[in-house]
């Protein structure tokens, strides 16, 4: 047995939650820990671009809401399509995508109709970061 300590294992991926409704959110971030990712939280796209710029490395994902106040989740998808290509973006609305797509809101990225089950999501997740490009 070696006495050397072997080196510490690298944290789990993080995956930012964008999303407005509290109780929403709170339910996805417990999903996505249950899944074995580490969380961070925003409640509009605004403080989401924040936190992202605030970041050297981008995160594993962002799951953002399409509809919300202040900043929706089309429009910091299209600011991270032009400061940070390689994010992956997953993006999620209880609206039905005929209603998004009759309101120029369907999203380009990836795409997750709430409620979702935590299968469908660890699979949304899981497509959305094999999509992105690398």
């Amino acid at each position: 047995m070696s006495d050397e300590l072997s080196p510490p294992a690298p944290p789990p991926p993080t995956i930012l939650v964008v999303e407005d409704e509290l109780t929403v959110r709170r339910a996805a971030c417990r999903m996505i820990r249950g899944l074995g990712f580490e969380v961070a939280e925003a409640g509009d796209g605004r403080e989401a671009l924040r936190l992202i710029r605030q970041r050297e490395a981008p995160f594993a994902l962002v799951l953002t809401d399409v509809v919300m106040p202040v900043m929706d989740g089309l429009e910091l998808s299209r600011i991270l399509n032009e400061e940070r290509p390689l994010q992956p973006v997953l993006c999620m609305s209880a609206y039905p995508t005929t209603t998004l797509a009759g309101h120029n809101l369907l999203p380009e990225r990836p795409f997750i109709r709430k409620p979702f089950l935590p299968s469908a999501l660890s699979s949304a997740i899981r497509e959305a970061m094999q999509a992105a490009p690398a």
